[in-house]
């Protein structure tokens, strides 16, 4: 037996293993329905079959500037809505996206029961297996979003997903949001998301199982939660666990209404963890603290908050010691730096601290605070911790605010906080953390030499964009 052409032909049995497919759906396809091509595309969600991984699903929005309602029943008409696509492997994932081209990139709109009692679920429900090694993306390649969702009343129930992205989705007005307890290799980017149930807890609840930096991430969305009053109201992130996770560049917001909830409104709560990135996110308008570093389970290590905006929060950046936590609990490597937290002129709760105020023991290692602006609020704030250093921060009234930035509008979206050519005071002022993060918020890289800019902008000689309000309206 020549073992050398056996090893052989293993080699080409492998280069010649079936390659992925692309598969379309198209509801006002007329020909076979056998998912071909266009011309023969299935003609609902329901119709798909016979995927492996690694394939790719097309689902036509029809023309540009149209739109196809597809309905979804994965478990059948008694549980209506509910989607669980077909998974992938691990490094192989099956991908469900827009047409690409004029005549199919549209928006593929998923219409839903609206059915509380059954469910109301968009994607997955506890079913084995979970999704897995999953894309699901409305983008076209413009930056838009061509999926959308209608009249479903949660994002859907991500117990166990592992490897599963969800990008580019317009799930506009919707009753409540998506937990992921647990999961691992998350990414959920570039959506949108209106909670609309007054009764809300959260719009993201998640246990998290990574071990470094960016396994999981949440990014390039906005989500507005409901808000009512003395600090009540919808949490938007509670992510916690193991760690390994980011949350960047999102805008969230609480919004006015009735809320007859009961919770304590956080933009971010986590309760302990490492290898935790916070960064470029603008979080406005939560009751209570908008990033909140609420250790019950620990300590923090590897955790950085940095180049976040801030604006008319009860409380803005906060890590420490809770009640429930541990008898002795730890913080290594925790970084606050180049934040701005805008509380306005009538602020009274806390805008930035690193600490312990509870009798339980802590200890603070290669901690810092720095770089940071914090308008109108309280000073910086580090109960029983007196080895975290202060450096380069700054406290401004909001008239001095109106000095040094572009346009300042105390507790609003619509001030832009460049700084301005005459901003001396900040500008060159502050401690260089190359080593750890090099850019700013609008990703304007940061000197890997000499003095930085305190605050979340790098001055560059013109003004840059403002802060923005994003529409209420989906």
């Amino acid at each position: 037996m020549n073992l050398r052409l056996i090893f052989v032909g293993a080699l080409v049995g492998l280069a010649i293993s079936a390659p992925a497919k692309p598969w379309y759906v198209d509801a006002a396809a007329g020909g076979a329905r056998n998912g071909t091509n266009w011309a023969n595309a299935w003609t609902n969600m329901d119709a798909i079959s016979g995927l492996s991984a690694g394939d790719v699903v097309y689902i036509s929005g029809g023309p540009s500037g149209s739109s196809r309602t597809y309905k979804v029943n994965s478990l059948g008409t008694n549980w209506p809505g509910i989607w669980i696509p077909a998974s992938g492997a691990q490094g192989n994932p099956i991908t469900y996206t827009i047409g690409q081209d004029s005549a199919h990139n549209g928006t593929a709109i998923f219409l839903g029961s609206g059915d509380y009692s059954g469910g109301g679920y968009w994607l997955g429900y506890q079913t084995t297996p979970r999704p897995h090694d999953i894309i699901i993306s409305g983008d076209a390649g413009d930056g838009q979003m061509h999926f959308a969702t209608t009249n479903y009343a949660s994002v859907g129930i991500g117990m166990n997903y592992s490897n599963v992205r969800i990008s580019y989705v317009n799930f506009g007005r919707i009753g409540s949001g998506i937990d992921f307890n647990p999961a691992s290799g998350l990414e959920f980017d570039h959506n949108y998301v209106f909670i609309s149930d007054p009764a809300a807890d959260h719009f993201s609840s998640a246990t998290l199982n990574g071990t470094a930096w960016g396994q999981n991430s949440i990014h390039d969305c906005t989500i507005y939660v409901p808000a009512g009053t003395s600090g009540i109201g919808a949490d938007c992130l509670q992510w916690n666990g193991a760690g390994g996770f980011d949350i960047y560049n999102n805008f969230i917001s609480g919004y006015a209404t009735n809320y007859v909830g009961g919770q304590h409104m956080d933009g971010w709560q986590g309760q302990g963890g490492t290898y935790i990135r916070i960064y470029g996110n603008t979080v406005a308008n939560f009751g209570d603290y908008a990033l909140y570093g609420d250790d019950t389970c620990g300590g923090f290590t590897n955790l950085w908050i940095y180049n976040n905006i801030v604006i008319n929060c009860g409380g803005g950046v906060i890590v420490g010691v809770d009640g429930g936590a541990p008898a002795t609990n730890y913080f290594v490597d925790v970084r606050l730096a180049n934040n701005l937290v805008d509380s306005g002129a009538n602020a009274s709760g806390q805008s930035m601290a690193l600490g312990n105020a509870t009798t339980r023991t802590a200890s603070f290692t290669d901690c810092l605070i720095a770089n940071n602006i914090i308008v109108g609020g309280e000073p910086y704030y580090t109960p029983g911790n007196s080895t975290t250093p202060l450096v380069d921060n700054s406290t401004l009234t909001p008239s001095q605010a109106a000095s040094l930035f572009v346009r300042y509008v105390p507790n609003s979206v619509s001030s832009d906080v460049h700084l301005v050519a005459t901003a001396s005071s900040l500008i060159g002022k502050g401690t260089n953390l190359y080593s750890f993060f090099t850019a700013d918020k609008d990703g304007n890289a940061r000197q890997s030499a000499g003095a930085w800019d305190v605050g979340v902008y790098t001055y560059l000689g013109k003004p840059g964009a403002p802060i923005g309000l994003r529409s209420l309206t989906p």
